[in-house]
């Protein structure tokens, strides 16, 4: 080979190396290039999923909460309540879901707003500007959740807007003629919830900036922008460069680089579906209790029915949690809360699945064969613990509780439940809410089961709530009295206060059928303050007599029920020790600290306080001692029973004993025959009171019994006072 033919192959292969090495550093540096730009647009791309993610977990949070009956019923039938706090406004306190609440009318007024944990007087429309607006109208005009990012003079928000609609069709009239009302939800926009970023390689730091970024060498921004399209603020980072981190390694640790760069692109992913998880899991989550809420429960339901599991459902509500909130303060009311929920962990353990609804109310779900008798063998548990007070602290707080079942396997469920689930879950879920409502009409404290007759009920009920609002109105309500004769003079001594209503066209309704409503729907409080002003009002013509109203246990949680007494007495003038308040025994025993203080500021007012349906038993002697009556009146039930039952006539004795040793007035009520009257006479009973004596009768009739009876010419009273009729 010649010199000439020598250096024309070293050139030529000097050419194919250089060629070689040029082409594999073009390739390496695409290569590079490649990855460096595939991890700027990985970065973009979780930045954008992750905002997207806050923006849809705070549209699951206002579609749950819009679509709720007890929602609606509280927005547009109580107005501004304490379930607005409970529900909505607590959370806000700890700022995990959200930070701010509010309630829209439909022309965009604010009708109650929480930022922070506390209420504010704040126009949203006026803080948020058009871009909330614009979200205000396409989720009336779509029918859903709509959500998107807004902004105010100190923060961007993640913010979602769903109009206030009741699931149940017989709810629909309360909806307000020109609109439903709207719930907004936002949260403070931060870099940390954006997907778990400050622990991401790919996103090692992000910076939110209000105004727009400078240029910073290698660094990338996304702006944030609002439902107008308006740029609100950016996000900036500095991505990883994966490509040239790896041209700083030697040629042969090339392919290890690569394949670390595929590791931690899997890994970004991973971390990525995660956080995504993460998000979602904590919208299925009650912030304040951990239990599953009412979105999981509905979600939990509808998979056991595609599958064609049996499931029965238990709807609870505490009873006397309100009179917690308004006496001890909404810290102990959610402390009360946890231990709810904790102790219906404990029953249930592991057999089904709790959840927080929302307020004061839970549910339970048990599936499989047999369901059903696991399922009211776990409500009889439930309400043995609640029969028990709750231990807070130093405190004691008693609340009941009303359970209300119904069963996947019911006619009307299980017959479309493989293709219509979802609808069936939500059917389910009203029939044990409905099943529980009925629960608390029936007297709390007790389990219902759902039949059709239930719903026949409510319908009839939400009848008599409508009645009872026009029956105030129109001055419908009567009161009689029924008479209490002392066993020593034979003279009338007192009346008891007896309401009546008369429908226009149902007629005489009982007041078993309406008094229970009222208590429910908070117009006891009303109809009550009626009575006793009516009472006194009529008192005032019967010199000496006594006058004895009965008090709703509903009535006794109210704090501001002492202070409207006051104002009776002293508008009517009726002498305060001529008053008795009746009191249940089950008042005493479910909410024994609550009663204590409506008792005591009662008696500070010098008004009497009487314990009604003594020897029921639920009120121990205990009672007696702390709370101080002056009357207990001995049920009617032992009153009949007494004439034939020796162990009925000793508890009535040992009822006498036991007022005689604590200085307390005892009275028989129920007193309908001559036999009865002597047998209480001998028990040492010092009034009575029965059809015996006379029925209920009207303010003009007890003036002439007050003349007639109690005159002092009187020197032998006959055996009975004549029967009157109203």
């Amino acid at each position: 080979m010649t010199r000439t033919s020598h250096l024309k192959v070293v050139t030529q292969i000097t050419l194919l190396i250089a060629t070689f090495v040029a082409l594999l550093a073009f390739v390496l540096y695409q290569t590079v290039s490649e990855a460096n730009a595939i991890a700027a647009d990985q970065s973009r791309s979780i930045v954008h999923a992750a905002v997207d993610g806050e923006i849809r977990q705070m549209q699951i949070i206002a579609e749950d909460n819009a679509l709720w009956d007890d929602a609606a019923e509280a927005v547009y039938r109580d107005g501004v309540s304490s379930f607005f706090w409970t529900s909505w406004g607590a959370p806000t306190a700890e700022g995990k879901i959200y930070d701010l609440a509010a309630v829209l009318d439909h022309d965009g007024n604010t009708l109650v707003a929480f930022v922070d944990g506390k209420a504010v007087n704040r126009s949203m429309l006026a803080s948020f500007g058009p871009s909330l607006q614009l979200l205000i109208d396409q989720a009336s005009r779509k029918r859903k959740a709509m959500g998107g990012l807004v902004r105010d003079d100190r923060a961007v928000y993640t913010v979602a807007v769903s109009d206030i609609l009741p699931i149940s069709r017989d709810l629909e009239s309360i909806i307000p003629a020109n609109g439903p009302h709207r719930i907004i939800f936002a949260k403070r926009f931060s870099t940390e919830s954006l997907g778990n970023a400050a622990e991401n390689p790919v996103l090692p730091e992000v910076t939110l900036r209000l105004a727009i970024p400078t240029a910073e060498d290698g660094s990338l921004s996304s702006p944030l922008s609002d439902a107008l399209g308006q740029p609100l603020a950016y996000l900036t980072w500095t991505p990883d460069t994966p490509g040239f981190n790896g041209l700083k390694r030697a040629m042969p640790f090339i392919l290890l680089g690569a394949l670390l760069h595929l590791g931690i692109v899997i890994i970004v992913i991973r971390r990525s579906y995660v956080a995504y998880h993460r998000l979602t899991e904590q919208a299925m989550v009650d912030s304040l209790s951990q239990l599953p809420n009412r979105r999981a429960l509905r979600q939990a339901l509808t998979r056991h029915l595609e599958k064609g599991e049996h499931a029965a459902l238990a709807m609870m509500d505490l009873d006397g949690f309100k009179g917690v909130n308004d006496n001890f303060g909404h810290q102990v009311g959610d402390r009360l809360i946890k231990e709810v929920a904790n102790a219906l962990c404990l029953i249930i353990g592991n057999h089904g699945m709790v959840a927080r609804l929302g307020g004061d109310e839970f549910a339970v779900v048990i599936t499989g064969d047999g369901c059903d008798e696991k399922i009211t063998s776990f409500a009889q548990r439930i309400l043995g613990r609640f029969a028990q007070p709750f231990r807070i602290d130093e405190r004691t707080t008693g609340v009941g509780v009303s359970i209300g079942l119904s069963l996947s396997t019911e006619a009307g469920i299980e017959d479309k439940a493989s293709t219509e689930a979802g609808g069936s879950a939500s059917e389910l879920m009203r029939r044990a809410d409905v099943a529980m409502y009925a629960a608390k009409r029936a007297g709390k404290m007790r389990v219902s089961w759902y039949d059709e007759e239930i719903d026949q009920k409510q319908v009839k009920a939400h009848g008599i709530e409508s009645d009872l609002r026009t029956a105030l109105e129109r001055d419908e309500f009567t009161l009689v009295y029924q008479p209490q004769i002392a066993t020593d003079s034979r003279r009338l001594c007192a009346v008891e206060t007896l309401l009546r209503w008369t429908h226009p066209q149902r007629g005489e309704v009982a007041p078993s059928e309406f008094i229970p409503v009222a208590e429910e729907t908070g117009l006891i409080d009303r109809i009550g303050q009626w009575v006793l002003r009516k009472a006194c009002t009529d008192g005032l013509e019967w010199d000496g007599v006594r006058v004895t109203v009965n008090v709703s246990p509903a009535q006794l949680r109210n704090p501001e029920f002492s202070k409207k007494l006051s104002e009776i007495l002293e508008d009517t003038g009726f002498p305060p020790h001529r008053l008795e308040l009746e009191v249940t025994e089950r008042f005493l025993v479910f909410d024994a600290d609550l009663a204590s203080k409506a008792v005591e500021s009662i008696r500070h007012l010098g008004v009497a306080v009487v314990l009604d349906e003594y020897g029921s038993g639920f009120a121990s002697l205990g009672f007696l001692g702390r709370f101080g009556f002056s009357k207990i009146k001995i049920d009617q039930a032992l009153v009949r029973e007494s004439v034939h039952s020796e162990k009925a006539r000793s508890i009535l004795q040992a009822s006498v004993a036991v007022g005689r040793a604590l200085d307390i007035t005892v009275a028989a009520t129920g007193v309908e025959t001559a036999a009865q009257m002597d047998l209480m006479r001998v028990a040492g009973c010092d009034e009575l009171q029965g059809w015996h004596f006379s029925q209920a009768i009207i303010a003009e009739d007890v003036a002439a019994l007050v003349k007639a009876w109690n005159r002092p010419a009187r020197t032998r009273p006959p055996r009975a006072l004549p029967l009157v009729s109203s």
